[in-house]
């Protein structure tokens, strides 16, 4: 029995027919309907320049040519969408001749692929490929903070054209996310870095001028050596700063070895004068321990305006000054010579305020590996605060 719950009309939106019978029209219906389904998923192969075609959908690529298109209007319109994927599947470069989404004449790489569609007027892209992105697009207001991740780039994706001079900054970027097969050789350069005269910003990587320095204001990075709980190995440049109330000891948390060494500044927050202090030294432990009569003391001290004395004495820890005291210290740990040198300004003790004491003190051990920077320990309790930089 022939279909007849309503005439049945043909696919053509534009000029509607109407079927004298309805047999004839149903076959008219179903023919049109395998037209546009053929056309919606076709698949064609291309290895030389070629022009899209209403009846294309899916263009597999192999070889370097031109894929020109065809006019928006001849093939989409009146609400209509028409639907192209190009995939590049050989090792040349494809251009896709005209411009998608403001994009002229886009190209698509070795694996590449780019869909796009027109709506009759225009040429729209639909995905973004990393063959295909415009050149310095990628700038910091186009990502959002630790949108960066490793399963979001391709291996080799990001190429020097594709980022823009200082673009990727520190908040950018999720933890461990850009690995080495992310990068095409030679992709970073210095363009993509803040200069290193440019004046220190938040979350930007600085580099160094010809000469190795950085501007005046940069500063590698900074620690707050209390949160430490195990023993951190600072990078040359690094610092770490410790901030204490009524210690008696500080410990330092820093692994250090052979041939490194750091400045070391101490700043007491007690009151001036020559009382409140203990008489006795303040000790660096290296190692965070004491090695019995292994460390020879020199000093040589001023005060009154006047360089009235000095001594030598044996001591079981590094002794870096007395009672309270402002310190300026050097420390080299080499296996067969480690030893701090510096100066100190003393104060909480008579008969004198204020001293200035130069002086010296080295490990007299020469076999003794110098594994862990060591603990400063004080002859009261005492309030101030600790850095430690590391300079080679």
């Amino acid at each position: 029995m022939p279909y007849d719950a309503e005439t049945i009309k043909d696919l053509n939106v534009l000029t509607p027919v109407e079927g004298a019978s309805y047999i004839p029209e149903l076959n008219d219906s179903d023919r049109e309907i395998k037209r546009v389904l053929k056309n919606q998923y076709a698949v064609r192969t291309a290895t030389s320049g070629t022009t899209l075609t209403a009846q294309d959908y899916v263009l597999i690529c192999n070889g370097t040519f031109t894929v020109s298109l065809p006019t928006p209007s001849s093939v989409a319109g009146n609400g209509y969408l028409k639907n192209y994927c190009i995939v590049n599947v050989g090792t040349g470069t494809i251009t896709v001749s005209g411009t998608i989404s403001g994009q002229t004449n886009p190209t698509i790489g070795p694996g590449g692929t780019l869909v796009f569609f027109t709506d009759g007027t225009s040429w729209y892209r639909q995905t973004v490929d990393t063959n295909a992105i415009l050149d310095n697009a990628i700038t910091t207001s186009k990502i959002a903070n630790n949108a960066i991740t490793t399963i979001k780039i391709a291996n080799n994706a990001i190429t020097t054209i594709k980022i823009a001079n200082n673009a990727i900054t520190t908040s950018k970027i999720v933890d461990n996310a850009i690995t080495t097969s992310k990068i095409v050789d030679n992709a970073i350069t210095t363009s993509k870095i803040v200069d290193a005269t440019a004046t220190p910003t938040a979350n930007k990587i600085p580099i160094a001028d010809s000469n190795g320095w950085l501007a005046t204001g940069w500063v590698l990075r900074r620690y707050n050596g209390n949160n430490f709980t195990q023993d951190y190995m600072l990078q040359v440049g690094e610092e770490a700063v410790y901030d204490f109330t009524n210690a008696t000891q500080v410990p330092l948390k820093i692994a250090t070895q052979n041939g490194m060494k750091y400045q070391l500044l101490l700043f007491t927050d007690e009151n001036a004068g020559n009382s409140g202090g203990v008489n006795s030294p303040i000790y660096f432990y290296p190692n965070n321990t004491t090695y019995s009569n292994a460390f020879a003391y020199r000093e040589i001290i001023c005060g009154d305006n006047n360089i009235f004395g000095g001594n030598s004495l044996t001591y079981s820890a590094f002794c870096i000054g007395m009672a309270f005291s402002f310190l300026t210290l050097l420390i080299q740990n080499y296996t067969k010579q480690k030893g701090i040198t510096g100066q100190e300004l003393k104060w909480g003790t008579q008969p004198h305020f204020a001293v200035t004491i130069h002086f010296s003190c080295s490990w007299l051990d020469t076999t003794t590996q110098w594994t862990s920077l060591g603990t400063v320990v004080f002859p009261q309790s005492t309030t101030g605060q600790i850095l430690v930089r590391r300079l080679a």
